[in-house]
């Protein structure tokens, strides 16, 4: 899913992407807001995105779907999607978009 995001961002238009893991957090990070074009709510259902061409959708919806927390932040602030926690996530650290998930990890 990280990379799929990821590539969200590079079509959007992001020089500088990065994906890192904070504890059970995987984060999506660029210096640009990939979906500030897109029309709906990427985070409730598959959404177009224009960027990667008529046909291609968002990913972010699998985010939420698969995992157990969700938070998304731009210049303007952090909105926690799913869960209880932003995790990683602090206000006002962030340039473009980024958008984390929580991974359940098992410990057996």
């Amino acid at each position: 899913m990280a990379s799929q995001i990821a590539a969200e961002a590079v079509l959007g238009g992001a020089d500088s992407v990065s994906i890192t893991i904070d504890d059970e957090w995987i984060v999506v990070e660029a210096d640009v807001d990939w979906l500030a074009g897109v029309e709906g709510d990427p985070f409730t259902h598959l959404t177009v995105f224009p960027a990667g061409g008529p046909t291609d959708t968002t990913r972010e919806i699998l985010a939420v779907t698969f995992s157990s927390g969700v938070v998304t932040a731009t210049e303007a602030g952090a909105l926690i999607i799913k869960g209880d926690t932003a995790g990683p996530v602090r206000a006002g650290s962030v340039r473009g978009r980024l958008v984390a998930f929580k991974v359940e990890v098992d410990a057996d």
